[in-house]
C-alpha cells in the first residue's frame, strides 16, 4: 500500500478530516496532535473498522456519518489488515503499572478477571437501562449518564460513583416509565430554546399551580397529582388495604375524604386530576403549546405524550435537572445492577491501587 485516503465526518466527535497519508518511501507514519485534539476519536473510528462496526458521533447520533478509508487505487481496507492497540479506557482504569502486569502471569489473570466482571457489570446496566429508558435509537447511555453527572463524557463508573448515596435514599423511581428518546432529541432540544415555547409553557405551569393551589387534595410543593398516583400504586403494591388500613385525605375546605380501598383512592385523584385538567384557561395554554409543537413527527409526538402526562410540564421548565432526574429512576428501577456495578468499581478501583 502506497497511500491511504481518510475522509471522516462525525466519527466520535471528529467533525471533519479529509487527508492522504503518503507511504512512499516509508513503512509508518506518525501522527502528532496535542491533547484533546481527537487522537482516541480517530483511535476508535478504526477499531470500528478492524471489528467491522458501524462508526456513529456519540454527542449528536442524528448526524450522518461517513467513514472512508481507501488505498490508493480506491479500494476500502480489509478490516482484517487494521489492528488498534487503544491507549486507555478511562472508565477501567489501566495505568503506568499495566506494563508490570503483563509480564506477572498472576498479577495478569487477576487484573483481566477484575476486568472482566466490571465489563460484565457495566454491560448489564446499560443494556437494563437503556430498556427502561425505551431508547430505541443510537444514543450512548454510557455517555449522557457520564455527561449528565460528571459534565464529562467517559466518566461513566465515577458518574454512577457520585449519585449512589442519593439512589440509595431514594424510595421509588417516580419518572421510570418516561421514554426517554420521546422527550430528549434534537428536534425537542431545538422547540426548548425558542422564546415563544418557554413562554408557553411558564404560562402553562403559572396556571396549574394557581389551581394545585385551590384544590382541595393537592398541592405544587408536596403533594401533585403525580405524587399521588404514586402514593396509589405503592400502598396497593404493599398490601397497605389488604391489611384493613383507613386512609383519611384531610380536604383544605374542612372536609375529610376516608379511603378504604385503592379504588377508592384512585377515584379520587382521578376527580381532583379532571377538575384541574378540565379548567378552560389552563386547556387554552395547552392549546398554545401544541400548536409550537405541530412542526414535524417529533415535536407531535412528544406534544401527544406530554398531553396525556401532563404531570410532566411543570418538570420541562428546567430539562437539565428533569434529565437528571430521568437517569436517577431509571437506574432506581435498576437499582441490583447498579449496586453491582458500584461494588465493582470500587473493588477494582482499590486492587489497582
Amino acid at each position: 500500500m502506497n497511500s491511504l485516503a481518510l475522509d471522516l465526518q462525525n466519527c466520535h466527535g471528529i467533525r471533519s478530516l479529509q487527508c492522504t497519508l503518503d507511504f512512499h518511501g516509508k513503512s509508518a507514519i506518525a501522527i502528532y496532535a496535542p491533547n484533546g485534539t481527537m487522537k482516541t476519536s480517530f483511535a476508535k473510528t478504526m477499531k470500528d473498522l478492524a471489528t467491522s462496526v458501524e462508526t456513529k458521533d456519540a454527542v449528536f447520533p442524528d448526524r450522518v456519518t461517513v467513514r472512508r478509508i481507501e488505498d490508493e487505487t480506491g479500494k476500502a481496507l480489509n478490516p482484517g489488515n487494521v489492528v488498534v492497540v487503544l491507549s486507555y479506557d478511562e472508565d477501567l482504569g489501566p495505568t503506568e503499572t499495566t506494563s508490570t502486569l503483563l509480564v506477572n502471569p498472576a498479577l495478569r489473570k487477576e487484573y483481566e478477571a477484575i476486568q472482566k466482571a466490571l465489563i460484565k457489570a457495566r454491560d448489564d446496566l446499560v443494556g437494563a437501562v437503556k430498556d427502561q429508558a425505551q431508547i430505541r435509537g443510537r444514543q450512548n447511555v454510557e455517555f449522557l449518564i457520564s455527561r449528565a453527572f460528571t459534565k464529562e463524557d467517559n466518566k461513566f463508573f465515577i458518574a454512577l460513583k457520585r449519585i449512589s448515596d442519593e439512589i440509595s435514599k431514594m424510595e421509588d423511581a417516580p419518572f421510570a416509565s418516561v421514554p426517554y428518546d420521546l422527550l430528549f432529541n434534537d428536534k425537542i432540544r431545538e422547540i426548548f430554546d425558542r422564546p415563544d415555547f418557554k413562554t408557553a409553557l411558564a404560562d402553562y405551569v403559572t396556571r396549574l399551580n394557581v389551581l394545585l393551589d385551590k384544590s382541595k387534595f393537592f398541592s405544587r410543593g408536596n403533594f401533585s397529582y403525580y405524587n399521588a398516583e404514586n402514593v396509589t400504586k405503592s400502598l396497593a403494591d404493599n398490601g397497605f388495604f389488604k391489611a384493613k388500613h383507613l386512609l383519611v385525605l384531610k380536604g383544605t375546605d374542612g372536609t375529610n375524604v376516608e379511603i378504604t380501598s385503592p379504588t377508592e383512592l384512585a377515584e379520587q385523584v382521578a376527580k381532583e386530576k379532571k377538575h384541574i385538567t378540565d379548567d378552560d384557561e389552563l386547556r387554552g395554554k395547552l392549546d398554545a403549546i401544541e400548536k409550537l409543537l405541530e412542526k414535524n413527527e417529533q415535536t407531535r409526538n412528544f406534544f401527544t405524550y406530554v398531553a396525556s402526562n401532563v404531570q410532566l410540564l411543570p418538570e420541562l421548565g428546567n430539562m437539565p435537572a428533569f434529565e437528571d432526574k430521568l437517569w436517577m429512576s431509571y437506574l432506581k428501577a435498576q437499582q441490583p445492577l447498579f449496586n453491582e456495578a458500584v461494588k465493582q468499581w470500587s473493588n477494582a478501583e482499590a486492587r489497582e491501587e
